[in-house]
C-alpha cells in the first residue's frame, strides 16, 4: 500500500481509489463528449457570451493568481472554482465580496457553506456584474436615452469526501441582460480533489461550465457558456509557513492565444494578413497560473500570484506594466475575516478585491457546524444524559 494511504485500511483505500477513478472517468468522458461544443464556445479574447463566469470573485482567489482548484481551507468562496473543495471547515461560513471594476462597473458575490455529518457539505452562492448606466445612440449618432446591463449566476454546490478523495458538483443558473435583450443558460461544474492524509498536499481537477443556453439574445445569435478544464496542485512546506500552488487552465484546447487584427505585420501572396507566430513554449506557458501564500498564523497571511494568460494578452508590445500579477492579505479577528487583493491588468491599471467572511456559529453562540441528522426511531424528547448532581 502506498505511503499516502498509511493509516487507512486496505478495503477503504481500494474503495476510495475506485470511487475517485470512477468520478474522474465520468469527467473525462464528459470532456470528450462536449469538447466540440467547448471549442466553439471558448472564444478567448472577450468574445464569449457569459465571459463574466471566468472572473475571480473574491480577494483570496484574486490574490493567488485568479485561478485555483486545489487550495483547501475554510474559505467558502473557493467552491465556485472547484465544488470538491467544499469541506466541513467551511460550515456556517458566510462571505460577501466586492470588486470595483473598470469604467464604473462592479462585480459582487455572496457565498455560504454548511456541512451535515454522514451526508456531505453544501454550498450556495450568487455572483453578479453590474455594468451601470450606458448611453444609447442611433446609427446617426443621436442620443436616444440610457439603458442598463448586467450578468448574474446562482450556484448550488455539493461535495462528499471518501478517504483522501472528494468529488463535487455545482449547478448554475446563468442570466445576462443588455437593454431589452436577455440570455439564459444552465451549466454545471464537476470537481475532484485528492488530499494527502498526513501532509498538506492537494491535487484538484475541475471541469467548469458544462452546459447550454436555452434563451438567446436574438434568434440570429447563439450563446455559449465558456468551458474551462483546470488542473492544479497546492503544497505547504512542512517546516515553513509557505504554501505554493500551480494551476493549469483551459486544458480543453492547446492554443489559447488571441490574434489581434491590429498587429498584422505583413500580407501574404493572397493579400491575407500575416500575424506574428507563437512559439510552442509560449502556447504552453499561457496555461500556467502560479500562486503563493505566506501563512504567518491562523489569523494573518500574505498572498501573491502570477497568471501568464492575462500577462500575454494585456501587455503592450514592449510594456507589460505588471499584467497578470496580484498581491493580497488576510486578517482574521475573532469571528470576522477581512481580505484584500489587488490585481494588475497592464497599462490600463488594476482592480481591488474586498472580502468579508464571518462564522454564523460564533456570532450566535451556537455550534452549527457538522449538524447530525436525527435517526428515524429517535425520540428527541427523551434525554438520555444523566441528571446533574446538585451542588452540596
Amino acid at each position: 500500500m502506498p505511503n499516502y494511504f498509511r493509516g487507512i485500511s486496505r478495503n477503504k483505500a481500494a474503495a476510495c481509489i475506485f470511487n475517485c477513478r470512477y468520478g474522474i472517468a465520468v469527467i473525462l468522458v464528459l470532456i470528450a463528449a462536449l469538447r466540440p461544443y467547448g471549442v466553439q464556445a471558448q472564444v478567448l479574447g472577450g468574445s464569449s457570451t457569459f465571459a463574466f463566469l471566468e472572473k475571480p470573485w473574491n480577494a483570496h482567489l484574486a490574490g493567488i493568481g485568479g485561478v485555483n482548484v486545489s487550495v483547501l481551507d475554510r474559505d467558502p468562496n473557493m467552491f465556485l472554482s472547484n465544488p470538491a473543495l467544499l469541506n466541513k471547515d467551511m460550515s456556517t461560513q458566510l462571505s460577501v465580496n466586492i470588486n470595483p471594476w473598470f469604467a464604473g462597473t462592479a462585480n459582487s458575490a455572496v457565498t455560504y457553506a454548511h456541512h451535515i455529518n454522514n451526508i456531505g457539505t453544501f454550498g450556495g452562492g450568487i455572483n453578479w456584474t453590474n455594468y451601470g448606466t450606458i448611453r444609447s445612440y442611433d446609427p446617426s449618432g443621436n442620443y436616444t436615452g440610457d439603458y442598463t446591463a448586467g450578468d448574474y449566476a446562482i450556484t448550488a454546490g455539493y461535495s462528499r469526501q471518501k478517504g483522501p478523495f472528494s468529488l463535487g458538483l455545482n449547478l448554475k443558473f446563468i442570466g445576462s441582460a443588455i437593454e431589452n435583450y436577455s440570455a439564459n443558460a444552465f451549466s454545471s461544474d464537476l470537481g475532484a480533489l485528492f488530499k494527502h492524509p498526513t501532509r498538506e498536499f492537494t491535487v484538484g481537477l475541475t471541469v467548469r461550465n458544462l452546459g447550454f443556453a436555452f434563451n438567446q439574445y436574438t434568434s440570429a445569435y447563439n450563446s455559449y457558456v465558456p468551458l474551462n478544464v483546470q488542473l492544479g496542485t497546492s503544497y505547504k512546506l512542512e517546516h515553513m509557513p509557505l504554501r505554493f500552488s500551480l494551476t493549469l487552465q483551459h486544458l480543453e484546447r492547446f492554443d489559447v492565444s488571441y490574434l489581434d487584427g491590429s498587429i498584422a505585420t505583413s500580407l501574404d501572396a493572397n493579400g491575407s494578413p500575416v500575424y506574428p507566430k507563437k512559439t510552442v513554449f509560449d502556447k504552453i506557458f499561457r496555461h500556467f497560473v502560479f500562486g503563493g501564500e505566506f501563512i504567518l498564523g491562523p489569523g494573518f497571511k500574505l498572498m501573491g500570484g502570477w497568471s501568464i494568460l492575462p500577462n500575454r494578452e494585456m501587455k503592450l508590445t514592449d510594456l507589460s506594466a505588471g499584467a497578470g500579477l496580484s498581491i493580497g492579505t488576510m486578517i482574521r479577528i475573532k469571528a470576522f475575516e477581512f481580505a484584500y487583493s489587488h490585481a494588475w491588468y497592464g497599462p490600463v491599471g488594476g482592480s481591488n478585491y474586498l472580502t468579508l467572511t464571518t462564522n454564523f456559529g460564533r456570532i450566535f453562540g451556537k455550534k452549527l457546524v457538522a449538524t447530525e441528522p436525527i435517526p428515524v426511531n429517535a425520540d428527541p424528547a427523551i434525554n438520555t444524559q444523566p441528571a446533574p448532581v446538585p451542588a452540596q
